[in-house]
């Protein structure tokens, strides 16, 4: 976000910029850590997220607002926890402020910092997961999903770069993932067409093209575009590839529509079947209402997580942050 000019040692609030993460640039804001200059009551190392404009009426500090109101109403351990960015008065706390000694004042809000990187690039280190390594990494993103669509909304945008570990991993230890990104989230009321082309599910993509009628799309179940998205996760974890791939844009969203995704055990024969089938023809069917719940896939990721261990980490000077 060179507008801004982002750099270690500025300043935003009471925090002082420590560093920007290498893959905490979006196209609404960015991701930087920071230390706090005061005491705060909050921890000392913390992660902002700055809106990628500033003014009050961009899209993009309305995004900001969004995010940190509804992540102030969710409270998961697989949720990335929110803290107060500002108290107006004992009983009434806001979550988003605008830094106003940036350039054009951009809004921003305080997280936890997680420090164990994004699943992206364990993935990227150490190739496919094994069976319960993807199991348990995936069995406690989907908790944290079907408590978010529990309280009526959905996430939109669930793919590795949106899943980071809450502590650095160690072999034999079990992963802590934490979801993050609600900037597309939505009330479970309706289809969007936002979101990762990759993971975006058929429905998605036909009511981006204008192809499913307003009556239609009332019936569709938006949860169901995220159980797409964890199955394509897990296919990602288990293949080392995403299911549907093109060189175009346009190749690419005929393959989601239109093709079914390959067997996972063509290329790793130790996946059990139930886990293939269900990912495949049922996570990935093209039709929402054949697929299942997330909690339904919650049951089946459980049953094959073993003792949800990590099994290797990449190696020393592979990971990017």
């Amino acid at each position: 976000m060179p507008e801004l000019g982002l750099r270690p040692k500025m300043i935003i609030g009471d925090f002082e910029v420590v560093a920007l993460y290498p893959s905490g640039v979006g196209g609404m804001s960015t991701v930087v850590q920071a230390r706090a200059t005061k005491p705060t009551g909050l921890p000392n190392e913390v992660a902002l997220k700055i809106s990628k404009m500033g003014s009050t009426d961009t899209f993009y500090t309305s995004a900001i607002k969004f995010e940190s109101e509804l992540l102030s109403k969710l409270n998961a351990p697989g949720i990335v926890t929110i803290y107060p960015a500002a108290k107006i008065r004992a009983d009434k706390v806001v979550f988003a402020a605008a830094a106003s000694n940036l350039p054009s004042r951009p809004w921003y809000f305080i997280m936890e910092r997680l420090q164990g990187g994004a699943l992206q690039d364990l993935i990227k280190g150490v190739g496919k997961l094994s069976v319960g390594e993807a199991m348990a990494i995936a069995f406690k993103v989907s908790q944290a999903l079907d408590y978010v669509h529990q309280q009526g909304y959905v996430h939109n945008d669930i793919k590795p770069e949106n899943v980071i570990f809450r502590v650095p991993l160690v072999v034999g230890a079990e992963p802590d993932p934490v979801l993050i990104d609600f900037g597309i989230a939505a009330r479970k009321t309706r289809l969007t067409e936002d979101g990762t082309l990759q993971y975006m599910s058929p429905e998605r993509l036909s009511q981006a093209r204008g192809e499913v009628a307003p009556e239609k799309s009332m019936t569709i179940d938006p949860a169901k575009a995220d159980v797409w998205a964890m199955g394509i996760l897990i296919y990602r974890m288990l293949a080392g590839y995403e299911p549907f791939d093109a060189r175009t844009k346009g190749n690419l969203t005929t393959a989601i529509r239109s093709l079914p995704a390959e067997s996972i055990a063509k290329n790793r024969p130790e996946i059990p079947r139930e886990v293939d089938v269900f990912i495949t023809e049922g996570c990935l069917a093209k039709q929402p209402m054949l697929r299942p719940s997330i909690r339904e896939l919650s049951q089946l990721l459980r049953r094959y997580a073993g003792d949800g261990r990590i099994l290797k980490v990449p190696k020393k000077g592979r990971w990017p942050w």
